[in-house]
């Protein structure tokens, strides 16, 4: 039965049949595999009712993976490369063809070893993994210490991961572990709006407070990317002076890091938050602070400022200050610089 046959106006039906294409809209934007038209062969595969096999969300490169292994291939070859988690492949062929000028039969490539290989030149790819069910060359629960004597490699890839090691201090302390001095380490997490997909979603704050160069890195630079739009980065501003930089958003976001170990300096047991340490460093104290009538002025008009800046806010914007807004056209990752 028709809409207009129930006695809606001409109006209303438009109103409906529109409201229909923005939920369908905001359904793909939510699954944004099926979003590119991606479907293939997996162990890891459900069957529906008309008996199409979808793979499901796991671990893997995606678009924004690619881009991000562009931007590390660009200062050099992968070398030896360690993945936590076995990597699936969720890209389609014409797009690996038109970002990178290789054709891959995706029907024959479930798993992401030898794009890394022929792409970014990647000489070794091993996969670190807590169960054999995906074929992990190595098998090691991260939430447990790796033994010291452990090989270390070039670049280290965590795209999806971290989040769900319960211990995720101990992954990071085996992350550094793995990467060799001179090496460098990639990282695609979860921030914003993914509750519920793992135990943990990434705030940028933990890659400037953990990847510092009192602790041995160099070159870190964090950047923020839309699921639905994984073409545009956000550089995010390294906090600085006690302040924080708060990210808000409505879409499903990636954190994205890229840095260099230089030196084995510091450990992961000993980082701590910037903005604390500024405020120790300058022997300051929260009641202190509230107590000054001028922190208080500023706090107001901070407070102000918030409120009348939160539509801006809530997705990433040129507005937002702490943010520099990258365009990765045709594929091309921006260049890479010291930070």
């Amino acid at each position: 039965m028709g809409l207009a046959r129930l006695g809606l106006a001409d109006a209303d039906v438009t109103g409906a049949r529109r409201r229909a294409k923005l939920a369908v809209r905001e359904i793909l934007a939510e699954r944004p595999l099926a979003n590119y038209g991606f479907i293939r062969r997996d162990p890891r595969r459900i069957r529906g009712r008309a008996g199409r096999r979808f793979a499901m969300d796991g671990m893997g490169i995606d678009l924004s993976a690619l881009n991000l292994l562009r931007r590390a291939h660009q200062s050099g070859p992968l070398g030896e490369t360690v993945c936590l988690g076995r990597q699936g492949l969720h890209i389609k062929p014409e797009i690996l063809r038109r970002r990178c000028g290789a054709a891959l039969d995706w029907r024959n490539e479930p798993y992401a070893e030898n794009m890394m290989r022929t792409l970014f030149g990647a000489s070794r790819v091993d996969s670190i993994d807590n169960s054999p069910y995906e074929g992990a060359a190595i098998l090691h629960d991260m939430n447990l210490p790796l033994p010291q004597d452990f090989r270390a490699y070039d670049t280290v890839i965590d795209a999806g991961t971290i989040e769900h090691i319960f211990d995720a201090a101990q992954g990071f302390r085996n992350i550094v572990q793995l990467c060799k001095i001179g090496g460098q380490i990639l990282h695609v997490t979860p921030t914003n709006n993914f509750c519920g997909h793992g135990f943990w979603q990434v705030s940028p704050e933990l890659f400037f407070s953990l990847y510092a160069p009192e602790n041995g890195f160099s070159d870190t630079e964090v950047f923020l990317a839309s699921r639905k739009r994984p073409d545009v980065w956000f550089k995010v501003m390294k906090p600085s002076g006690g302040a924080r930089v708060p990210i808000m958003s409505s879409d499903k976001l990636y954190c994205i890091c890229r840095t260099v170990r230089r030196a084995a300096a510091g450990a992961v047991g000993e980082v701590q938050q910037s903005n604390y340490l500024d405020h120790w460093k300058a022997g300051e104290t929260p009641q202190a602070a509230d107590a000054s009538p001028s922190r208080e002025k500023q706090g107001f008009g901070r407070r102000l400022g918030e409120r009348l800046a939160h539509r801006f806010r809530r997705k990433l914007s040129r507005l937002n200050p702490n943010l520099t807004r990258i365009d990765v056209v045709d594929g091309r990752a921006p260049s890479i610089a010291a930070s």
